[in-house]
């Protein structure tokens, strides 16, 4: 795909918001006004635009989870065609935890429930006489760790015992890698939930957004679906290509174990 700044200024990118709805640390990427409205100097665009986009394809060579959110009615379809083409997530709704808290916030979707682990974990002597005592959890985990490390050798018949392990196992829920918000003015609270746990954040920065909070910001118009599926696909493209480098590499070096291997028995 060709970036050009004929190309952003077709779609409406370099379009800010009124002046009285500024946020004072967008003023790096602002070239101008007219008519109350913000212009964004779309030099800085295509740079942090392939900044971006080379930092998307760096974190899918590297198997990472690459997660796409838009919360905005508008941008569901943007959202989720870019996610499928890029092989990556996506998120058209977020809710108040589903990073810091994911566990718990995800337990009816995918089926976890840490309370059910700490029972699992802990022997059905020890649940029935601990349960109102709150050093139970504790005792439970130590037991279980000391189980599954060693196993219990039997006194009198000198067999290991089988290690304890969870009657329901629970799937592990996956953190993303990298974060993409296409809408950022609607998930402000997603950025911060990402810089609690150290998760790198892509996202289109309007005039009235921070852009300190964000660590790849790309300062154009968040209210152009036009503008916001340019950068979508941009990004989606580049998480494509680093996946299939990666499975390139795979290859090649499957390739290149299997001759090894080959050699050796010659």
């Amino acid at each position: 795909m060709t970036l050009t700044v004929s190309t952003l200024v077709a779609a409406n990118l370099h379009l800010g918001h009124a002046r009285q709805s500024w946020n004072q640390n967008m003023l790096p990427y602002i070239y101008g006004e007219r008519q109350g409205i913000h212009i964004i100097n779309l030099e800085h665009t295509i740079v942090m635009l392939r900044r971006a986009i080379n930092v998307t394809r760096e974190v899918a060579l590297r198997g990472g989870n690459i997660l796409f959110v838009g919360t905005r009615p508008a941008i569901h379809r943007v959202t989720v065609e870019a996610a499928r083409h890029a092989d990556a997530y996506f998120a058209t709704s977020w809710v108040g935890g589903t990073i810091t808290n994911k566990e718990r916030v995800l337990r009816r979707s995918v089926g976890y429930d840490p309370d059910k682990v700490m029972q699992t974990l802990m022997p059905p002597e020890e649940t029935a006489s601990e349960s109102g005592k709150s050093s139970s959890s504790r005792h439970g985990l130590k037991a279980q760790a000391s189980a599954a490390a060693s196993g219990e050798e039997d006194a009198a018949t000198g067999r290991r015992k089988e290690s304890r392990a969870p009657k329901n196992p629970q799937p592990y829920v996956h953190t993303p890698d990298l974060l993409i918000i296409l809408d950022y003015a609607n998930n402000a609270w997603a950025v911060r939930e990402a810089n609690q746990a150290n998760i790198p954040v892509i996202a289109i920065c309007d005039t009235d957004c921070n852009p300190r909070r964000v660590q790849y910001p790309i300062p154009a118009n968040d209210d152009s679906v036009t503008g916001v599926e340019l950068i979508a696909r941009a990004l989606s493209m580049a998480s494509r290509e680093g996946s299939m480098m990666r499975a390139e590499r795979l290859a090649e070096k499957a390739k290149e174990d299997a001759a090894a291997v080959a050699t050796h028995y010659e």
